[in-house]
């Protein structure tokens, strides 16, 4: 995927600004940020002197963007919150340009220490919060059915027996996240990290 200075990036979600000051790095300044939050937008417009173009959305609702408008769309975290995800994904096919690519994570309700915890009859996940459980079979299909091929998959978690409390212990560190390979994603990815291309 190359940008250039002409690209437009849409932030659909704002968790932080690591994204923006990514953006900004790279000299991408057609960014449009969008979050159902304004707290946090405000926080951003007031962060920055990159002219955003700022929309306090619900995106549940159809996206204020023109057909074909966008090269890039970035929402990590984000898709698991909204109730119409589908919906939600077949917008930003309809404002991604012909060839534009999307960046997506979402946590992985199959993780294995997901499992682990509902056998032994805890939650499963952020309740409350999230609206949308996703496996990696269902969201492939869901991206899939949406208009979107997966092009390259950057997935993290922990492997068992490799990040170990003793190991830790031992070496005295904190838990390392691993990148999880596609064959082991299902069972092992914490989140799956996805970019997609508009077909």
């Amino acid at each position: 995927m190359k940008l250039s200075p002409d690209s437009v990036i849409a932030e659909l979600g704002c968790n932080g600004y690591l994204s923006l000051n990514l953006f900004n790095k790279l000299g991408l300044t057609k960014i449009i940020v969008a979050d159902n939050y304004k707290s946090i937008l405000d926080e951003i417009e007031n962060y920055n002197e990159c002219p955003y173009e700022i929309y306090n959305i619900d995106f549940n609702n159809p996206l204020p963007f023109k057909d074909e408008s966008v090269d890039l769309v970035n929402t990590l975290e984000v898709v698991e919150h909204i109730v119409k995800a589908e919906a939600y994904l077949k917008e930003i096919h309809r404002a991604l340009k012909k060839g534009g690519h999307l960046l997506i994570s979402t946590p992985n309700h199959a993780f294995y220490m997901s499992r682990w915890r509902a056998l032994k009859g805890g939650r499963l996940g952020k309740e409350g919060t999230h609206y949308r459980f996703f496996t990696k079979d269902h969201f492939e299909e869901i991206l899939n059915d949406s208009g979107f091929k997966i092009v390259k998959r950057n997935s993290e978690g922990h492997i068992p027996f490799v990040d170990i409390e003793p190991w830790r212990t031992i070496f005295k560190r904190k838990r390392i996240q691993h990148h999880i390979p596609e064959f082991l994603e299902a069972l092992f990815a914490i989140h799956f990290v996805w970019l997609c291309k508009k077909i």
